[in-house]
């Protein structure tokens, strides 16, 4: 149904001219969609190729003020470190507890299933210290690593980012690289080991939990 407009200012009527207005498509749907692959490949190649270069810059800019800080030159304040130090050892102790527990109490039932076959149920010990050890123990602490406190660092920084207190540190002649990356870097440096102990001893209380319980083992 039409509409016509009578009376109306001019401001009014090249305002209602601008809002119908349609942008004109020069460019048809076949030839939009024969680019749009090649389109997508080069987006994600050249994507892909900065996501490099920025890991390496990050990289580079870390190791080099993980080496001003070994030589005494870095501004790091103790006070931070020691906190970062509590949010990535003491405030992890839970779930690396739960998970290292579990897991040595899965490999001991599983051994136990398939030793008791052969009447070999005594090597169930074995089985769990050697394998909480060597592998599951080191792999289990690093998944937890990597999905509580590496997640809880990218949000601490991305919110610093988008409040512009990184920007401010810049302003201020502050690093952030040595205010903010490398307290962290230190931090699991030192706290990753310990934790990595902590839960090979859970694992293996774990087994020895199993072993107790199902297999009788004194």
């Amino acid at each position: 149904m039409p509409i016509e407009f009578v009376g109306l200012p001019d401001g009014a009527t090249h305002l209602l001219s601008l809002a119908r207005a349609r942008p004109e498509q020069t460019a048809s749907r076949n030839g939009a969609k024969g680019t749009c692959l090649l389109d997508r490949i080069g987006s994600r190649a050249i994507g892909a190729a900065q996501s490099a270069v920025d890991v390496l810059a990050f990289v580079g800019d870390a190791s080099v003020a993980v080496v001003r800080l070994a030589t005494g030159r870095a501004r790091v304040r103790r006070s931070d470190l020691l906190v970062v130090m509590q949010d990535v050892g003491a405030h992890a102790l839970p779930i690396v507890s739960l998970i290292a527990f579990l897991v040595g109490t899965i490999l001991a039932y599983v051994g136990a299933v398939q030793l008791r076959a052969f009447g070999a149920q005594i090597y169930v010990a074995d089985l769990v210290s050697v394998a909480t050890t060597r592998e599951m123990g080191a792999m289990m602490t690093a998944v937890v690593m990597a999905g509580r406190t590496g997640a809880a660092f990218a949000a601490q920084l991305g919110t610093m980012r988008v409040s512009e207190e990184i920007d401010a540190l810049t302003t201020l002649g502050i690093s952030p690289m040595e205010f903010l990356v490398v307290p962290r870097i230190v931090a699991l440096a030192v706290m990753m080991p310990l934790l990595c102990l902590y839960a090979d001893l859970l694992g293996m209380l774990g087994g020895a939990a199993v072993g107790t319980a199902l297999l009788h083992l004194g």
